[in-house]
């Protein structure tokens, strides 16, 4: 389960960087729209507009990506969802990350665009991309952890929540 909800988090902050990246480096994003047969019509995004939809789809496919991992976690381990609190807390964990996440892969993105001189090819793109993604993905396992052991330290003799661990690890 936490490989699919890595998987979709990480496409959520792929296509907000989408958004987001032209705007960071000061370009505009066209939209081509049918009207009529035949007839194209070029429809721009404003900045705003641009930044809103990035950070909405990265936010919350991070937000769905983390509340279900820890449903399914809970499910799992303990047969029932035993702490909403548990599955609110990682789904505003998960969608922060994510639009972080998205952030920082459309600053690298505006990068490129800018200095379009310097030669990333695709793969070295994807490759930086995805380390970001691996990077961020680590730092979101490792608040889990600290919520696990926190959850551990206040509950002696209950039974420990389980906590998702949502980034593909």
């Amino acid at each position: 389960m936490g490989g699919l909800s890595g998987a979709f988090m990480g496409a959520g902050a792929g296509i907000g960087a989408v958004f987001i990246a032209p705007v960071l480096a000061g370009a505009s994003i066209t939209f081509a729209t049918a009207s009529g047969v035949g007839f194209v019509m070029g429809t721009a995004l404003s900045s705003g507009t641009a930044l809103a939809i990035g950070a909405g789809v990265a936010f919350g496919t991070g937000f769905i990506g983390g509340a279900l991992s820890n449903i399914s976690s809970q499910l799992i381990y303990d047969g029932k969802v035993s702490s909403w609190g548990s599955v609110g807390l990682s789904a505003l964990q998960c969608g922060t990350i994510n639009t972080l996440n998205a952030f920082a892969c459309a600053g690298f993105e505006a990068f490129q665009i800018a200095s379009y001189a310097i030669g990333f090819g695709t793969l070295e793109a994807i490759t930086v991309t995805s380390l970001m993604n691996i990077g961020f993905g680590t730092g979101g396992l490792l608040i889990d952890i600290l919520r696990a052991n926190v959850a551990k330290r206040k509950q002696s003799q209950i039974s420990l929540p389980s906590f998702n661990f949502a980034y593909g690890f």
